[in-house]
């Protein structure tokens, strides 16, 4: 059997170490992950409406589009067909707006926890906020899902938010909550299926809005299973809610 030297085993035995950069900072090696999920810049899925003034300025998309803002692409929408998406995971929250404007400004996002804060549930329930300036306005919570998901026709490209929120809430966010409920009651993964967002328009007390719906897709292939499993894995145990103000009425 060939010997080692010295200088070789002292080759050999750096390489399974860290190397200490400058000031004890610790750079990690070519064993250890380099970049956590927590630092994947996440883009959104968003419905345009008339809120959406910077899409619609700039032309970019057009009212009842579906907008990925990772692509700066119109993906979906009202008459297109649907956006085929996979479900990593989704929470109940309480989206907050400010009251005192004439469309409602969004203030925040909290965990929506059963038999917590029951007096949210009140219609006539409001409150103040401060905002990011540090006045304090008015605000009230609304129900609305928040969650994680994954382009289906692009399954290795960084996740997306999605919101449900306001109208959107009652119609595709819960039917989104729905599904993902039976799957895992039934012991079926949420990402074994593909799900289709799509847009509907609403009409009411002389106004007309875009809502979003959520329907059943079809089965992935094992091939596709594998890698969402990798994304499911990364972000199933994060937080969901959203900070950031991401539209989705």
């Amino acid at each position: 059997m060939t010997q080692l030297s010295n200088e070789q085993k002292n080759i050999t035995s750096n390489l399974n170490k860290p190397v200490v950069a400058s000031q004890g900072a610790v750079v990690a090696n070519h064993r250890q992950p380099s970049t956590l999920s927590e630092d994947i810049q996440l883009g959104a899925v968003q419905l345009v409406q008339g809120a959406s003034h910077y899409l619609l300025k700039n032309k970019e998309a057009k009212q009842g589009d579906i907008y990925n803002t990772a692509t700066r692409k119109v993906v979906g929408g009202l008459e297109k067909p649907p956006f085929e998406f996979v479900l990593l995971a989704a929470q109940s929250v309480w989206h907050w707006y400010f009251l005192d404007v004439p469309k409602k400004e969004f203030a925040g996002v909290e965990p929506r926890i059963a038999q917590e804060n029951p007096e949210y549930y009140q219609k006539d329930f409001e409150t103040t906020k401060e905002d990011k300036h540090g006045n304090t306005r008015a605000a009230k919570p609304l129900r609305g899902i928040d969650a994680i998901v994954l382009d289906a026709n692009n399954l290795k490209a960084a996740p997306l938010r999605l919101r449900f929120s306001k109208t959107s809430y009652w119609n595709g966010g819960r039917s989104l909550s729905t599904f993902k409920a039976l799957q895992e009651k039934f012991g079926d993964k949420v990402y074994n299926v593909t799900l289709n967002l799509s847009v509907t328009e609403q009409e009411g007390n002389d106004n007309t809005w875009m809502t979003l719906a959520v329907g059943e897709g079809r089965k992935l292939t094992p091939e596709e299973i594998k890698i969402v499993e990798i994304w499911y894995n990364d972000f199933n145990t994060k937080p969901v809610a959203h900070s950031e103000d991401v539209e989705g009425e």
